[in-house]
Parts: structure tokens; sequence; C-alpha cells
């Protein structure tokens, strides 16, 4: 997997999984193994009994989410991500892909919400600033995006995607 080899690996995991059946370990693994090769389907049936054998675990949801997400199946996901912040309240990850969710659905309010938390957990994502202010341009929230979008300079100040939201 550190080099990228998926395929090789899933015959591994695929092993691994099948003598090793009740370790959630080797779902997680082979789930986020299909999420890196963009097959969520069968990443959402291996994250699903990643977490039905780890039901807490936090980087679990979060990889089942990216498989309901990558098939915009938005409704889906923000009950698991929602899971997962349970576990893990204040990881970035986490409130990025809610907010990202809430977005599509046209909860403007509720992501508006979740970006800001992702930003409190780490402020120097910059597509979470970037993300933060399109919605707040949106909903007509000017002097907060621009706020949010000076923050942003601070963080990378030649970035056009900023620049031209400025504008």
């Amino acid at each position: 997997l550190d080099q990228n080899h998926f395929e090789l690996a899933l015959l591994t995991l695929a092993m691994l999984t099948r003598d090793y059946a009740g370790e959630g370990e080797g779902w997680y693994l082979t789930g986020w193994t299909f999420n890196q090769l963009q097959r969520p389907g069968e990443a959402g049936r291996a994250l699903r009994e990643h977490l039905r054998l780890s039901p807490q675990s936090a980087k679990g949801h979060a990889q089942l989410a990216v498989a309901l997400l990558q098939q915009e199946r938005f409704a889906d996901a923000i009950p698991v991500l929602e899971a997962g912040l349970k576990s893990k309240p204040t990881w970035r990850e986490l409130h990025f892909n809610l907010g990202f969710a809430c977005s599509r659905l046209g909860r403007d309010g509720e992501a508006i919400a979740h970006l800001r938390d992702a930003l409190a957990a780490d402020p120097g994502h910059l597509p979470t600033h970037i993300a933060l202010a399109e919605l707040l341009l949106r909903a007509r929230q000017t002097n907060d995006a621009r706020r949010v979008l000076l923050q942003t300079l601070d963080l990378d100040s030649a970035n056009p995607r900023v620049r031209a939201l400025l504008q």
C-alpha cells in the first residue's frame, strides 16, 4: 500500500480477510484501498464489515463516508460522518466532509457550521478556508467571507482562487 501497489495489496488483503475474518483492520485496509482505486461500492462493503467488527472506528466511518460521497450519496454520508465525530470530535476531515455533504444537499447553514468546526480543528487547511468562503459568499455573508479570505491569504498569498474570490 505504501508503494501504491493497490491491486497486489487487494490480493493479499483478500487472503488476510479470509483467514482472519473477525479482525477489523484487514477489512478497513481493503475498504481504504478500494477508495483509492475509486471503487466505492466495493469499498463500502468492506468498510461496513470493518464497522460491524469495530463500531467505534472513526477512521472506518471516515472512509465509509468517502465511499458514499464518491457515489454522490450525500444524505447517506451524513449519519456516517456524525457517528465518526462521536468517536473523534476534533477530526477536521470528518467536519469538512460533513460540510461538503450538507452543502451538496442545499443545507448551507449547516455546511457553514461544519466548515467552521473543521477550521477550529485545523486552522491551516486551505481547502476548508476556500470552501467556507465560497459558501459565505453564496449566503451573501460578504463581510464574513472577506475575513475568511484575508486569513487564507496568510496561508497562501499567491493562491489564484482566493484572489478571484476576493474580487
